[in-house]
């Protein structure tokens, strides 16, 4: 992703570069991490997305060699595995989209290191900063039988979100977002289905947004939120971070796809008065 992207207008891009083909975002299909990749952190999130071409034609450009289409049942012999993975992850019937860590072989790992190195000395090459890795966030909403959702109030200012935070160095984002619930309510959750991709392009900056259970605890004071509380999704405390409140709208709609959504405004602290 180039800087001020989004992942939606990345897929769109690259596929103009390497194929001379227009096309338009229909759903975002999976996304998949690969947490072995250049010293064990997760600097690889790919996010796959099922498109329609809506103009331009196949040619081969400064990327690419050949372009054609290939029937399903006989893809080429050296398609990598992985993109025989999202091919199958794309046409499994199921709009839901998934999250999951690929499995990284040591050789894989190996191969990769080289093209890491390569794609940062044609960066500089070309001029451009190389800064392509982005923060990533998570946060989860947690509704009980009624219909309320779980916030948190903050101890460092008294404004309520939702559960979660970024995403630590070698973290999956869906492990971020169950960690961070235990530390700041006191709760052991399950994530069960994603909900929502926030980008901050001039942050760089993704939150992920997901939908979990609570499997056991209870909520408690802790070192990061004071209390936490169930609010009825349509009468919020007035000091919700604005951004959550849109996570959580989302995420009540019950939407079998994932939301994609552009949040590059005002910190939610600033715009509360507090910063």
């Amino acid at each position: 992703m180039d800087l001020g992207e989004t992942p939606e207008e990345c897929c769109v891009r690259e596929v103009k570069e390497e194929t001379g083909l227009e096309v338009e975002i229909e759903r975002l299909v999976g996304l998949y991490a690969l947490p072995r990749v250049l010293g064990g952190r997760t600097r690889v999130m790919t996010f796959l997305f099922a498109c329609r071409v809506i103009g331009g034609a196949p040619r081969v450009t400064d990327e690419t060699t050949a372009i054609c289409y290939w029937p399903i049942e006989r893809l080429p012999v050296n398609t990598p595995v992985w993109h025989r993975r999202y091919l199958a992850d794309t046409l499994r019937g199921n709009r839901a989209t998934l999250w999951c860590a690929l499995p990284t072989p040591l050789w894989v790992y190996l191969a990769a290191r080289p093209f890491f190195h390569l794609r940062r000395w044609l960066q500089r090459f070309k001029g451009q900063s190389g800064a392509t890795f982005w923060k990533l966030g998570a946060f989860v909403t947690l509704f009980d039988s009624e219909g309320r959702v779980l916030l948190v109030q903050r101890r460092d200012y008294p404004v309520w979100n939702l559960p979660g935070g970024r995403v630590e160095r070698g973290e999956m984002p869906w492990a971020a977002a169950v960690r961070e619930t235990r530390e700041e309510t006191g709760l052991e959750i399950e994530v069960k289905r994603m909900t929502g991709v926030y980008s901050k392009p001039s942050r760089r900056e993704i939150v992920l947004g997901f939908e979990g259970h609570v499997v056991g605890g209870e909520t408690v004071s802790t070192d990061e939120g004071v209390e936490s509380r169930y609010f009825r999704v349509e009468a919020l405390p007035e000091l919700t971070l604005p951004k959550h409140i849109e996570h959580i709208r989302d995420s009540a709609a019950g939407r079998a796809e994932v939301v994609l959504r552009v949040q590059d405004t005002p910190p939610g602290l600033k715009v509360l008065g507090f910063k």
